[in-house]
């Protein structure tokens, strides 16, 4: 029997003492979780497989992961990121994005997570997770869509009071804290429209641009002067064809 060293434990919270969920929902909603995971690991590359493990329920519903993979120590690096990055709000109190997102944080994220990638394979020990790297994933449009389709299907539940994460070594005990969102929590990460969060140009871009569509080449600009003494010419003709006799 295969004994998993890494394991990820959800958790759903009821107003009842029961410990049945409505299968649609809770498909739907670990839909975005399973897709966000594999993101991150594909990021990271690293290689690792998720599977559903049986276990005695408690109140509420309580899922566990058991992710196996080639590295233990890397898994464990994947999921305490994923957790923080799906436990963190998306949207302010007003609704709006917790942070402007810019084409400057997409490429700094993307710095960020080859930064991650390359310590991982050297294997540098005491390798930890940056506040940093963690709020640009989670300012990322399409984790975002992840967060908001999670936690809108799991609001639409009316008896989950909160939703925990933790991370389970192979005998099941506790390997990091846990991580919760309580219901009141949940507008916070979904989004208000269905459209993803927009990336914001640099001023200095759209500038450059303006400029040069204002100040063309030189070549351009005689090609733009040639076609407007063809059009004026072109005029010209059928005006004295239609009027001069």
């Amino acid at each position: 029997m295969i004994k998993f060293d890494n394991k990820l434990e959800l958790r759903y919270y009821f107003n009842d003492k029961s410990n049945y969920m409505d299968a649609m929902i809770k498909h739907r909603s670990e839909k975005e979780v399973l897709s966000l995971v594999r993101t991150l690991a594909d990021m990271l590359d690293i290689k690792m497989t998720v599977y559903c493990e049986s276990f005695a329920q408690q109140e509420g519903f309580r899922e566990i992961w058991s992710v196996a993979g080639e590295n233990s120590r890397l898994i464990s690096v994947l999921l305490n990121l994923f957790m923080q990055v799906w436990t963190r709000p998306s949207l302010l109190v007003g609704g709006q994005p917790v942070v402007d997102r810019s084409v400057a944080d997409e490429e700094k994220m993307q710095r960020e997570i080859a930064l991650l990638r390359s310590n991982l394979r050297k294997k540098i020990p005491g390798i930890t997770v940056t506040r940093e790297l963690v709020e640009l994933l989670s300012a990322s449009p399409r984790f975002c869509k992840c967060k908001s389709n999670f936690y809108e299907a799991v609001r639409g539940y009316p008896k989950v009071t909160k939703f925990t994460l933790r991370e389970l070594n192979e005998n099941n005990r506790s390997r990091s804290g846990s991580l919760e969102v309580k219901r009141e929590q949940f507008d916070y990460y979904i989004l208000r429209s269905d459209e993803l969060p927009p990336v914001r140009q640099q001023s200095n871009d759209r500038n450059h641009l303006t400029c040069a569509e204002r100040c063309p080449l030189p070549l351009e600009r005689h090609l733009q002067q040639g076609r407007r003494d063809n059009r004026l010419l072109h005029v010209r003709r059928r005006f004295q064809e239609r009027y001069v006799r």
